[in-house]
């Protein structure tokens, strides 16, 4: 898991590695990072999401999982010991600035081609693999490293228990991630347009991007921020005695169903 101004994209237009329809990006799942993973679990399990529980990993994180039938999900990340890894380390230096929403996994992209297009267009990132799926990451300070991409190599299916939950909700519906120029240039480059009229992001403001089946909206962060992060969810139900300020000491905030835009 800096600009005040925000540059505008009209001087740069990378071609849109998604063009002629070879691929689809969509939101595969969402990593909120919290200090402790138990408290959370209690908090969701109340709000009716299926809590399915995860293991403890070598280098020390402890994960949980709430999965959804729209194949998007949301992934729980604490850790129980002094970081051991790249990965550890990040989800410790990410803890150190309080918990909250450490990373967006995209999917539905060759990870190859899509190195390659960023290579040409001067995004920086690496691809990481591993017995079950590849990585495509982005480096720290890039403005881009709250997201990564993700190729499995063969298909996930879970328990179909672990799809239903009490209150109804098969997905999320919105997510709201802060961001700035360098997101709207990568966002170009997958196709993605802003659905909205405004020129740029501002204090205000916020810009809006389908991708595929969830909306992200895109906010300005906090000045002198450098590591950026998600702060909020909205699911596609709306959720029933939803506590005030929901999840707020996590680090993000839910919008209820009937007050999203």
């Amino acid at each position: 898991m800096r600009l005040i101004f925000i540059i505008s994209l009209s001087m740069i237009i990378p071609s849109p590695i998604l063009s002629h329809g070879r691929a689809t990006v969509r939101i595969d799942h969402i990593v909120l990072a919290v200090t402790d993973l138990k408290k959370a679990s209690n908090q969701l399990e109340r709000m009716g999401f299926t809590i399915k529980p995860g293991r403890i990993h070598s280098n020390g994180l402890l994960n949980a999982h709430i999965k959804f039938s729209d194949q998007t999900g949301l992934e729980l990340m604490t850790l129980t010991k002094e970081p051991s890894d790249p990965v550890s380390t990040a989800y410790s230096e990410f803890l150190e600035q309080g918990p909250g929403g450490a990373f967006i996994a995209l999917s539905g992209i060759e990870i190859k081609a899509l190195k390659a297009e960023l290579d040409k267009n001067h995004i920086p990132g690496s691809i990481l693999r591993s017995r079950l799926w590849d990585y495509l990451v982005f480096p720290k300070g890039s403005g881009l490293d709250h997201f990564f991409f993700i190729a499995y190599h063969k298909a996930v299916i879970d328990k179909p228990e672990n799809y239903t939950h009490p209150n109804g909700v098969t997905g999320i519906n919105r997510i709201w991630v802060q961001g700035d120029s360098r997101l709207e240039k990568l966002f170009s480059l997958l196709g993605l347009s802003p659905l909205d009229s405004a020129s740029k992001i501002t204090r205000r403001e916020q810009r809006s991007y389908a991708v595929s089946n969830t909306m992200i909206h895109l906010v300005l962060p906090p000045e002198n921020k450098t590591r950026f992060r998600f702060t909020g969810l909205g699911f596609d139900r709306e959720l029933k005695d939803l506590p005030d300020r929901a999840l707020e000491d996590h680090g993000i905030f839910i919008i209820p169903f009937s007050q999203q835009p």
